[in-house]
């Protein structure tokens, strides 16, 4: 499966009747495909990341047959640490590291492609699967407030740090 990169915007664009705006913060990781049933985790170029960051194939398990579309990042005292993604998994425990996958996407579920689907039907669908997640899987938080929006646009700690096991 392909991913589609996101674009930079000079500004926060406004919604509007015709256009609905939602706001998610951009997480400096590895954007990821995780596929839950199969014990893959597909990395932008295509490589399976499943051995590098085995926590995240064990706990997509619990979702059930689901391809999650989010970034992979990594915390060292409650912020953001992309350099940390190289560390291994024995290296990551010796330095304080925590590995998460941060969904913003559910494609597919089971036999389902759901990628034709609206992202507010899409959304729904992944809000009802990340319901019982726990770390080191996430649901990305957004808004449609853009004035709210705007302070989260450099966030160098996601607000669910705190909750870091």
């Amino acid at each position: 499966m392909e991913l589609v990169a996101a674009r930079a915007q000079k500004n926060l664009p406004r919604a509007d009747a015709r256009r609905p705006v939602r706001y998610e913060p951009k997480y400096d990781g590895w954007r990821g495909l995780l596929f839950s049933g199969d014990g893959v985790l597909q990395s932008r170029r295509g490589t399976n990341l499943a051995a590098r960051f085995p926590e995240l194939i064990t706990a997509g398990r619990a979702l059930g047959d689901v391809v999650l579309d989010g970034e992979i990042v990594a915390l060292r005292d409650g912020r953001l640490d992309f350099g940390a993604l190289t560390s291994t998994p024995r290296g990551r425990v010796a330095a304080g590291i925590t590995i998460y996958f941060v969904a913003f996407d559910l494609l597919a579920a089971g036999d389902h492609d759901l990628r034709p689907e609206t992202c507010q039907d899409r959304r729904a669908r992944l809000e009802a699967v990340m319901a019982d997640a726990r770390p080191p899987l996430q649901l990305i938080p957004y808004t449609t407030d853009r004035d709210q929006a705007l302070p989260g646009c450099s966030l160098r700690s996601p607000p669910w740090a705190s909750k870091a096991v």
